[in-house]
């Protein structure tokens, strides 16, 4: 396993402020946000990819992933035809849609864009979603078989759903493809489906409740061989030196799992 760390706690500054930040708080790898109503560092529509490779190469960082969430699908295929350019291993998908059949729709020609293009589609599951359960996400997985989809696990929102993050990693096994190492704010009730990234702190690994021994051992029991990365909501307004901190606090609690 290796960390990387999304541009996402950076909402607010500018794509090289970003990655400048990032690689000065010790990592090597960059979960790259192309999200609009989120955080959009890049745009797969308007962007230069051989710019962003540059800029990747001057700050000593490689593309763990590419984030895009939503559920436009022009947009979705040209990230990862952007993702391709810039030798990005995946593209990271929401489920922004109203049911199983809709997620199924809308990830199809996805993949086979992928299959042309050697990179993987990776929904995340997510609480309040049609990809929220164990059971939804494996039945997504048996309805599409397609070797170019596998699963973005965000830890945190099986929590709120009531699962426990250590047996979905189990479930899951191989087709888990990029693991989000997200906490859950202190004296969050399992199963509560409530607002947890509202309190960004207690998002931030070892800041929060989750048991990320087990996690990180079932991670290990399935041979998981991908990024472990660091994410978190809610620090947009934050001062720069407060993000870089916080995101240096959890790389050092995070290497005794990943080294």
């Amino acid at each position: 396993m290796w960390l990387s760390a999304s541009t996402l706690m950076y909402a607010g500054y500018s794509l090289e402020t970003a990655l400048r930040e990032i690689s000065l708080a010790g990592f090597a790898a960059v979960d790259l946000w192309a999200a609009p109503r989120h955080c959009q560092h890049v745009d797969p529509l308007g962007d230069d990819p051989e710019r962003l490779r540059r800029l990747l190469s001057d700050f000593g960082l490689r593309p763990a992933a590419l984030s895009l969430y939503g559920n436009d699908v022009t947009r979705a295929l040209a990230g990862i035809d952007f993702a391709a350019a810039i030798q990005a291993p995946l593209v990271v998908t929401g489920a922004g849609v109203s049911g199983p059949a809709e997620v199924i729709g809308y990830l199809g020609p996805l993949l086979k864009r992928a299959a042309t293009r050697g990179v993987l589609v990776a929904p995340a599951n997510h609480v309040n979603t049609p990809l929220e359960s164990l059971a939804e996400i494996e039945g997504l997985l048996s309805s599409l078989g397609s070797l170019h989809l596998g699963i973005a696990y965000a830890p945190p929102h099986s929590y709120a759903c009531g699962e426990s993050p250590d047996v979905v990693i189990q479930a899951l096994g191989s087709r888990l493809v990029f693991f989000y190492s997200w906490d859950i704010p202190p004296g969050y009730r399992r199963g509560s489906r409530e607002s947890f990234w509202a309190d960004p702190a207690g998002q931030v690994p070892g800041s929060g409740g989750l048991d990320f021994d087990s996690i990180f051992r079932a991670l290990r029991e399935v041979g998981y061989a991908g990024y472990a990365n660091v994410v978190w909501h809610g620090s947009r307004g934050w001062e720069l030196p407060q993000v870089t901190a916080t995101l240096r606090a959890a790389a050092r609690f995070l290497e005794r799992y990943v080294s």
